[in-house]
């Protein structure tokens, strides 16, 4: 019985993933994706939350597969109601004044990013829940940092 031999591939022509062209081509039609890596250890605002629940998980998982249809111009252009909103600054009685992103987050990363925090409601009219995910944005990603089930990390802006 003979054998066949196979030619091994030449390395020096292996093709390379050439991802930084098609975002340097494609970046305005990229669409949101989330990135939950770097989700708080709190657990009032984390998926361990006791208000947390599965119609509430459901509902962030609905509004991420909806968002993630847009690219991050067109989620802005949602308005609040439907999309993302970026809130720049926070008082100092609001709670999330005082709390931390989660430390392997990284100044690096910070840099990247908008001052304040980015955020989607569960409910566009709040009901049944005036849930909200806060997060920050670099590129197309929004890293999702806090889960607010009860909406009380920040005062309501008029």
């Amino acid at each position: 019985m003979s054998r066949i031999k196979l030619k091994s591939p030449d390395k020096s022509q292996a093709p390379t993933l050439k991802i930084q062209s098609i975002y340097a081509r494609d970046r305005h039609k990229l669409r949101v994706s989330f990135n939950f890596s770097f989700l708080t250890t709190n657990n009032d605002y984390n998926i361990d939350c006791s208000l947390f629940t599965g119609a509430i998980a459901k509902k962030l998982f609905n509004r991420i597969s909806f968002l993630s249809s847009h690219d991050v111009m067109g989620a802005t252009a949602l308005g609040k109601e439907q999309g993302l909103e970026l809130i720049k600054n926070f008082g100092r009685k609001d709670k999330i004044s005082s709390l931390k992103i989660h430390e392997h987050f990284g100044q690096d990363r910070l840099d990247l990013c908008n001052e304040g925090y980015w955020i989607f409601r569960l409910c566009p009219n709040n009901n049944p829940y005036e849930s909200r995910v806060l997060g920050k944005i670099i590129d197309h990603t929004f890293y999702v940092m806090f889960i607010d089930c009860a909406h009380e990390l920040y005062a309501k802006r008029k």
